[in-house]
């Protein structure tokens, strides 16, 4: 006679505690999927703002705990707060992920948990707000942070990057790109007119390569180094096969 065992397969809850006996598990996954992708955002967001990798570490820290703080004015004044105060505290992701963890425990506490069917119902009869638009925010602070973080970087690029108008996203080349054959058009009568004035520049023999073996067309590039600038307008050529060097004045 064979013995009969039982095997219990270990739940996860028995595995990881009960603390979300009665939420549904996915909602809780994408709850905290859409917080990360909002930290990660704010973090870029932040680090746009320093120059150095130490000093970030340390300012990047406090301004995230100090982000948190409208959560706890939230919390204490829950009752005369409107739903605009809270979704302009929700700019926060810190503070959308704090009140979706509170709506957790709170559903928890009436042995619902959060399920589909009261994502979009308040805890209390009187609250304004709910789960879903917790989860909602933190989508909107994740592209926010992510738009904010390229219009800085363009803007204010740092001491090695070349910065654009505050109204690039306005222009048209930003979305279409420039118009190559019109800008090479251009360039082509700027160089023809210099070596029609100036008889003592001589021909290059690269000119008669055809177009297609260029590789690097720079056209018209500045830089500036604070106030000094170190090229003006150079427009140079770099084709194929070939290797260019520069000649400074210090030989």
């Amino acid at each position: 006679m064979w013995a009969q065992s039982q095997v219990e397969i270990p739940s996860f809850d028995s595995l990881f505690g009960k603390i979300t006996q009665f939420s549904n598990f996915l909602i809780i996954f994408i709850l905290f999927i859409c917080y990360t992708l909002a930290t990660i955002n704010q973090c870029f967001f932040i680090s746009v703002f320093f120059n150095r990798a130490n000093l970030a570490a340390c300012g990047a820290g406090i301004i995230y705990f100090v982000l948190y703080l409208p959560y706890i004015l939230l919390i204490n004044f829950g009752s005369q707060t409107l739903i605009w105060h809270k979704m302009i505290a929700c700019l926060s992701s810190t503070v959308a992920f704090g009140l979706g963890c509170d709506y957790i425990i709170r559903f928890e506490g009436m042995a619902q948990g959060i399920q589909w069917s009261n994502i979009k119902k308040g805890a209390q009869p009187n609250d304004n707000f709910s789960f879903l638009y917790c989860m909602i925010m933190m989508i909107v602070d994740s592209i926010l942070y992510m738009l904010l973080t390229i219009y800085i970087e363009n803007v204010f690029p740092g001491e090695y990057g070349i910065p654009q108008p505050w109204y690039y996203p306005l222009t048209k080349t930003y979305w279409f790109g420039y118009d190559v054959k019109k800008n090479r058009q251009r360039t082509n009568e700027i160089n023809q007119n210099e070596i029609n004035t100036n008889t003592n520049i001589e021909s290059n023999d690269n000119d008669n390569i055809h177009q297609e073996d260029i590789g690097v067309d720079i056209q018209n590039l500045s830089k500036y180094y604070r106030n000094k600038i170190a090229l003006k307008n150079l427009s140079v050529k770099f084709h194929r096969n070939e290797i260019t060097s520069f000649l400074g004045r210090n030989g």
